[in-house]
């Protein structure tokens, strides 16, 4: 048992090769190098081909390459600087975005419509809604021209209701 177990270690071993060292890969002679030198084995790694590993140096694999020569460290990735020759010229419209110069030439919501603001956020935010998109400020129609507000809704909640029962007293608390 004692003399398999030393076989065993003593055939992985021999396959081990430091930095330096001659390999051999595929029947190629090389030399076992850090894999971000040899250009061919990172060449083909990306086509699925793994090369011959010779050690490990911590997490980084050196293994056996075939280049002619294994060469300096190669860059992976490329980095191009990006410079701007021109300067930025915001885009210009042929239409008139004038939606809140409408809301001016409109005045105030008359206050039968809508509510009045209280101060609380929520509710003053559901009331300027209401003012722009329930009660928007349109061009009238009227052939002295001019701005109006105009009902946008066309919702009627009563409308939705078929064949309804009223609710009794205390029927839905949460509403």
């Amino acid at each position: 048992m004692l003399r398999g177990v030393f076989l065993l270690v003593l055939c992985v071993n021999v396959g081990v090769g430091a930095e330096g060292d001659v390999c051999v890969d595929n029947g190629v002679t090389g030399k076992c190098v850090p894999i971000k030198k040899c250009l061919s084995a990172l060449q083909n790694i990306v086509y699925k081909k793994h090369p011959q590993i010779c050690s490990f140096d911590k997490v980084e694999p050196t293994i056996c390459c075939v280049d002619n020569e294994a060469s300096g460290p190669i860059a992976t990735t490329s980095s191009i600087p990006h410079t701007s020759t021109t300067e930025y010229i915001p885009p210009t419209y042929d239409y008139d975005n004038s939606e809140e110069k409408e809301e001016s030439k409109c005045g105030p919501l008359d206050p039968v419509l809508t509510s009045p603001k209280t101060g609380r956020k929520a509710w003053d935010k559901c009331v300027e809604y209401q003012e722009k998109l329930v009660y928007p400020c349109k061009k009238s129609t009227a052939l002295i021209g001019g701005y109006e507000r105009k009902y946008e809704c066309y919702h009627n909640a009563d409308e939705l209701i078929v064949g309804g029962v009223n609710a009794s007293r205390n029927e839905f608390p949460h509403m």
